[in-house]
């Protein structure tokens, strides 16, 4: 059920959902003051939401600086959280979305010996296929 609920969340956290929304409240509504504002609003949240330099910058605040990398055997294994891959049925075979470069670096620690295990943890994101776990995907194409 919580899966179902945080899909539906942020389905309604998305501003083009926002957009639309405000769009056809605006159509539907007799006052000409409230559409009006209302399709003001629903410009205002597209020009603000899908500006590339407000977004660059609100992105920067979440990001940490980089650490020099650790010594050999420094941990007991190294985690590497999922998220960066899907599936493809016509292809069968894995393919790598933009943050697949946490698998890399992840890759790139176990090789230089920084730890002699790599733990990956990646689930299902689908609600149409819940069987389809990203980790074993995965585990086949480091495998091969």
């Amino acid at each position: 059920m919580f899966f179902l609920f945080s899909k539906l969340f942020s389905f309604l956290l998305m501003p083009l959902t926002w957009f639309f929304l405000l769009l056809i409240w605006a159509w539907r509504t007799k006052d000409e003051m409230r559409k009006r504002r209302l399709r003001v609003a629903a410009v205002v949240i597209m020009i603000f939401f899908s500006n590339r330099f407000i977004f660059d910058r609100v992105m920067h605040m979440w990001e940490v600086n980089a650490v020099h990398e650790p010594a050999a055997n420094s941990y007991d294994g190294i985690i590497v959280l999922g998220g960066l891959s899907v599936y493809d049925e016509q292809l069968d075979r894995i393919q790598f979305i933009g943050s697949n470069d946490r698998l890399m670096q992840g890759i790139a620690l176990l090789k230089k010996g920084v730890a002699p295990k790599l733990f990956f943890t990646g689930g299902s994101g689908s609600i149409l296929h819940p069987e389809a776990y990203e980790g074993n995907y995965v585990k086949t194409y480091l495998s091969k």
